[in-house]
């Protein structure tokens, strides 16, 4: 997991990312990483088709360097945190 986690704070790489889930790796582009709450939230678009996923909405995990792992994140309110925070940066950059 800390190959992942490195990938994911490196501005630099471009690289896909591959997360486990019960006995599959699916693989996730990496749209963003957002700093909200002093945590960082990487913004993932899964690659590797999922049942009940659109592939071209990304997800929000939570990049837990303490314990070297990303947590999927359920919590609404911080979701909508990290996307407020990622829409601003859009818009700033156009």
């Amino acid at each position: 997991m800390k190959k992942v986690i490195k990938a994911l704070l490196n501005e630099n790489s471009n690289q896909n990312v591959f997360l486990e889930f019960g006995d599959v790796a699916i693989e996730f582009e990496q749209m963003a990483l957002i700093l909200v709450r002093n945590n960082s939230y990487a913004i993932l678009r899964p690659v590797t088709i999922m049942d009940g996923i659109d592939n071209e909405e990304g997800l929000v995990f939570l990049v837990d360097e303490i314990n070297n792992k990303v947590i999927l994140m359920e919590d609404e309110d911080v979701i909508d945190d990290v996307y407020e925070v990622y829409l601003d940066l859009l818009s700033e950059s156009l």
